[in-house]
């Protein structure tokens, strides 16, 4: 959106509750302490992990639909510091070498079981990850959302397994299984579900 002039966009303050993070470790969004959820596109994520700290007041300029409490930011603003701005810039790649909060060769196999303290949605209001009380943010392809229905909302049992990047933000499972329990597991990837082998019933 570096099409968009900040200067023109609605301004709202808030404090800065919790950061979001992808799979590889790139920050693309924050949670503020009155729920408001805002998302921004990942070259953003070094100057925000930088500069921006959990309990720091921030000015944000973005857009955002009516019956929703997201905002789609194209700029942060903290005190009399630089502006962080969605520009476009090609400079920052998320998963590349420069990148500063992790990558995915950094996971590791892990899992977690908890209740969904929060859901987090896209563009079109798909469910796109859950965060959990225990602080982990659960990810997964899109089209797994409508399987996903009857733990679509805030104190549903929530498990998953899968590769498992821990940042100082936040753990972040790119999960392969989701289930309810432990026990209930299922196999879930990008592009539907696949049959397990033997081997993996053994388990």
């Amino acid at each position: 959106m570096h099409w968009l002039d900040p200067d023109y966009l609605p301004e709202i303050s808030r404090t800065v509750k919790q950061f979001l993070i992808k799979t590889r470790g790139d920050i693309d969004g924050l949670i503020f302490k009155d729920g408001t959820e805002m998302h921004f596109p990942t070259h953003m994520s070094a100057q925000t992990g930088n500069f921006v700290t959990v309990g720091q007041k921030v000015e944000v300029r973005g857009i955002g639909p009516r019956t929703s409490d997201e905002v789609a930011g194209v700029s942060i603003q903290f005190g009399t510091a630089e502006r962080i701005v969605d520009d476009g810039s090609p400079k920052y790649k998320p998963g590349k070498p420069e990148a500063k909060h992790g990558s995915k060769l950094d996971s590791q196999p892990g899992e977690a079981s908890s209740t969904v303290q929060r859901i987090l949605r896209g563009p079109n209001g798909e469910m796109r990850a859950v965060l959990l009380e225990t602080g982990e943010a659960i990810r997964f392809v899109k089209h797994e959302a409508s399987r996903l229905a009857s733990l679509n909302k805030a104190g549903a049992k929530f498990a998953a397994r899968g590769d498992t990047l821990t940042t100082k933000f936040r753990t972040v499972i790119d999960a392969d299984r989701i289930g309810s329990s432990e026990k209930t597991l299922c196999k879930i990837g990008p592009k539907g579900p696949r049959h397990e082998s033997r081997s993996e019933h053994a388990h």
